[in-house]
């Protein structure tokens, strides 16, 4: 059997959560509670670009919210760019 959410011919919707995290969802599978749908019955790669272009900082909404002082400055640079990625720190 096929991965419902690998069918390249299949329908499907974008989701978003509260933390503002992305999900391509098969078109006949329900809408799981806490996810509301964004696009509806799309070919997968419509979805996908829809994703990409629309979800641009992977980190969930609490952890945005959470107070840049809280980075710790004496991690190497690359580590912070990695993990607080839009967070001035």
């Amino acid at each position: 059997m096929t991965n419902p959410f690998e069918r390249e011919d299949g329908l499907y919707h974008v989701l978003v959560n509260a933390e503002g995290q992305y999900s391509l969802w098969p078109a006949y599978l329900d809408v799981p509670d806490g996810w509301e749908t964004r696009l509806t019955n799309e070919n997968r790669s419509v979805c996908l670009e829809y994703i990409e272009t629309n979800w641009r900082d992977m980190r969930p909404e609490s952890l945005k919210r959470l107070n840049p002082l809280r980075c710790n400055k004496k991690k190497p640079a690359l580590i912070r760019q990695a993990f607080y990625a839009e967070i001035s720190c």
